[in-house]
């Protein structure tokens, strides 16, 4: 009897607990509104529309907070469908498609602290090309839920998906959102989204922006335009892509600045004097944990900004005065190889101050490394490899072959290469054979003809160069190759 008591007693605890539990988990629960069940046949006995149109017309186009709405066959809407309250709509397994049109902003538009959870299977279409502004519009506090259904959004003469204030846009379960066809695909102002895929097009599009403390997360970015950027991040804001490809002259794969932080899988960018990454200010961080490959430059960081790839870097046509790895003041560092080919005038790694890691090798069909203006420290754990003609290493205009290394090393199992201007030292650790010394020389590359001048003030010009404000040669020099 009084192991019942007990058993009682504790069944009696533990409902109590759940309830309390229970209490404090918070619930999105819609109050309680109106269920409307739109075209097919009707089925008798509920509140049903042959169509949407019908039903908006009915309503005078305002939900009641609670509504819910179910499609019995495949809707077509051309207008926009604004939300204002809390709505649901269940595709049940059919498509809902939305057209907007010149007399509307948004095909879509999601008002200040209202919420539409949308539920599969099926698929909601929302074509923003007919809108003046873009296909969805989150306003501020206000939520988009894709749930187990597959939302795309198509068109927008400025935006595909904008998300304001805290707004939120996502998915959940096996939910997608894809955004292609748009001007910018996914623009985030202090809001945040979770999408599957995005692409963009046109002239200075962007597949992703992101500012003010955004978050946006998406499985693909694809942008195509001259001057177009795969990701923007801005003031703060956070943004990861599995993977990111712009096509275009003067593209950008990630643009990250004012403390913000980009983590990406792979990055592709091509198109002339394309450029893999772009990052500067303090706290801003980009990490690739795979390859970046572009025409232009593959990494160029400024003003204490820290890059990571954890692949290669490639550039594969590089044009005068540029580098495959650009560092200015800041912190590159690159797992596998930097590779470099293009014009001449070009250079596998520049480094301006700050300090570059290379985990593989320098591959250059000109100059290797050069260190300049705020000089900086370079580590090479594999091999600086350049042709006959080329440059092994320069610092402050002073060419090194291989066997100029500077003895004693000041790193261990490293032959050492540096150069004080002006009390600036610049640097070069390459790493040694293990059948070397540190301190040994070692055999020097092919004898070449002609001269370089000191290349001091190649800091302000390659940033102007890069943002395609000048054109400046790397060094003054000719070739005899």
């Amino acid at each position: 009897m009084q192991k019942t008591k007990k058993r009682a007693v504790s069944v009696l605890l533990s409902v109590l607990l759940l309830t309390a539990l229970l209490t404090a988990i918070p619930m999105t629960v819609f109050a309680a509104g109106t269920e409307y069940y739109i075209g097919g046949t009707d089925p008798g006995g509920v509140d049903w529309y042959v169509d949407l149109d019908a039903l908006m017309l009915d309503i005078s186009g305002s939900f009641t907070d609670g509504d819910s709405v179910t499609l019995l066959g495949d809707i077509s809407f051309s207008d926009c469908l604004y939300v204002d309250v809390d709505v649901t709509i269940d595709l049940n397994s059919f498509d809902l498609t939305i057209d907007g049109v010149s007399s509307v902003d948004y095909a879509l538009d999601l008002d200040t602290s209202s919420e539409l959870q949308v539920y599969g299977p099926g698929t909601f279409n929302i074509n923003g090309a007919g809108a003046d502004d873009g296909a969805v519009r989150v306003g501020s506090a206000g939520k988009l839920v894709v749930s187990d259904a597959v939302m795309e959004i198509e068109g927008g003469s400025v935006f595909g998906l904008l998300v304001l204030n805290t707004g939120i846009a996502e998915i959940d379960g096996e939910g997608e959102i894809n955004i292609s066809d748009s001007f910018t695909g996914v623009r985030a102002m202090r809001g945040s989204a979770r999408v599957s895929s995005v692409s963009a097009t046109g002239t200075g599009s962007r597949g992703v922006h992101a500012d003010n403390g955004s978050f946006v997360t998406a499985d693909s970015v694809t942008v195509t335009g001259t001057d177009a950027y795969g990701i923007v991040a801005n003031v703060g804001s956070e943004v990861n892509a599995g993977s990111v490809a712009v096509s275009g002259q003067g593209s950008f794969g990630v643009e990250a600045q004012d403390g913000s932080k980009v983590s990406v899988g792979s990055i592709i960018a091509s198109g002339a004097v394309s450029i893999g990454i772009s990052a500067q200010n303090t706290d801003t961080v980009v990490d690739v944990s795979g390859n970046v490959r572009s025409e232009g430059s593959a990494v160029v960081a400024f003003d204490e900004a820290k890059v990571t790839v954890g692949g290669f870097a490639e550039s594969t046509n590089l044009v005068s005065s540029s580098g495959a790895v650009y560092c200015n003041d800041a912190f590159v560092e690159v797992k596998g190889n930097v590779t470099a080919k293009g014009s001449p005038d070009f250079t596998g790694v520049l480094c301006d101050g700050g300090e570059v890691r290379i985990g593989g090798s320098v591959i250059s069909d000109d100059f290797g490394v050069v260190a300049f203006g705020g000089g900086g420290e370079v580590t090479v754990d594999g091999a600086i490899t350049v042709p006959s003609g080329g440059t092994y290493i320069e610092i402050f205009g002073i060419e090194k072959s291989k066997s100029q290394n500077t003895k004693p090393t000041t790193k261990a199992g490293y032959f050492t290469y540096t150069e004080n201007n002006d009390n600036i030292i610049g640097t070069v650790w390459v790493k040694a054979p293990a059948s070397s010394g540190s301190s040994s020389s070692s055999t020097s590359e092919v004898p070449k003809t002609g001269d370089s001048t000191n290349m001091v003030s190649w800091g302000v010009a390659l940033a102007l160069s890069v943002m395609g404000i000048v054109s400046l040669p790397i060094a003054k020099k000719k070739m005899s190759k």
